[in-house]
């Protein structure tokens, strides 16, 4: 049984979720330096994974451990 590594809830792996993954980045070139980056040699992470709705929560600067307003 996975598990996701933020809110402990059981992830289905047959549904859309993240995996955590480490590699060597090649950083862009853009204006930011975050631009065009890549990462090569990517090696999973066993039994390391994340639900969509945390990584969501995550991505727009609001904690996993908050509760939804609605």
């Amino acid at each position: 049984m996975l598990r996701c590594n933020f809110c402990k809830f059981e992830v289905d792996p047959q549904q859309p979720h993240y995996r955590k993954v480490v590699g060597w980045e090649r950083p862009g070139r853009g204006v930011s330096d975050r631009s065009g980056s890549s990462i090569v040699m990517r090696q999973p992470v066993p039994d390391v994974v994340a639900c969509v709705g945390c990584v969501t929560k995550l991505q727009n600067g609001v904690s996993v451990e908050q509760e939804s307003l609605i």
